[in-house]
């Protein structure tokens, strides 16, 4: 899928695509690989929201006890169908801990869904009415509270 721009806001031609070695030279530097892989599959199905791990634990018996968690999320509705894209689970890019809120340094795609008229009329793939991810929140909401009703301590 091409996700280049058509034009900029206010009718300004975009620019042209960077060249493999601009990239190489510029962008890497500020993006992984992985990352922008991560950016360009975010919200693939437009309505399953990102599972983010942040917390990695040194100590190897609770770190069993949060891997076993991280599967039973991952291998439950919504994510596992949508897996692949959605479970941000690599303690090398996102181990942040309480300072969770630094991966939108990293990956500020995470801050989407966006709706169209927010991007000045731009078609981004990844766009999407708020209203159609409503029923989804509030499952995920129950979701998460029955989870820590259950294992209040993680």
């Amino acid at each position: 899928m091409d996700r280049r721009l058509d034009s900029l806001p206010g009718g300004i031609d975009p620019p042209r695509a960077p060249t493999a070695e601009e990239v190489d030279i510029i962008l890497r530097h500020y993006r992984s690989d992985v990352l922008r892989w991560h950016a360009m599959n975010l919200f693939n199905d437009q309505i399953c929201p990102a599972l983010l791990r942040t917390h990695y634990c040194t100590d190897e018996e609770e770190k069993a006890r949060h891997d076993e968690l991280m599967t039973e999320w991952v291998d439950s509705d919504p994510f596992e169908s949508e897996a692949w894209w959605a479970v941000l689970d690599n303690a090398d890019l996102f181990n942040f801990g309480p300072e969770w809120r630094r991966v939108y340094e990293i990956l500020p795609d995470l801050t989407g869904p966006l709706e169209p008229e927010v991007d000045d009329g731009l078609e981004i793939p990844r766009a999407r009415r708020a209203e159609r991810l409503e029923n989804f929140r509030s499952g995920l909401k129950a979701q998460i509270a029955e989870a820590k009703e259950e294992a209040p301590e993680t």
